[in-house]
């Protein structure tokens, strides 16, 4: 039987207490901790949630509209800038506008096709 202060059975040189002692904790408490730390995931509370579900509304909207405008003999720069302004009526700023290196230079990314790709 391994006592608490005995070196880890993992040999990492820690107590057994320190390193695989089994925790006893609230389920949730140090949780987003544990995630960040564990696996670079950022567990969102209630507020934050809500601010990506209105986020995600107006992407919708925004999308839905340059979808309809887009029709036979309508240019992407066309959609572009139609994009561009409703993003900025909303105070929002395009994803893909200024992203990477070299930085993006439109507001949503077409493709030759026809396709909206997102926005």
């Amino acid at each position: 039987m391994i006592s608490r202060n005995d070196p880890c059975w993992c040999g990492s040189g820690k107590k057994w207490k320190k390193c695989h002692y089994p925790q006893k904790q609230h389920p949730q408490k140090g949780l987003a901790e544990e995630y960040m730390k564990k696996y670079g995931i950022i567990l969102k509370n209630e507020e934050q949630i809500a601010k990506i579900r209105t986020a995600c509304q107006l992407t919708a909207s925004i999308l839905k509209k340059t979808c309809d405008m887009a029709e036979a003999g309508v240019t992407t720069n066309q959609l572009n800038a139609f994009a561009h302004k409703l993003h900025t009526e909303a105070n929002a700023i395009p994803a893909p506008l200024g992203y990477g290196s070299p930085p993006y230079p439109k507001s949503i990314c077409t493709s030759l096709n026809d396709v909206i790709c997102h926005g």
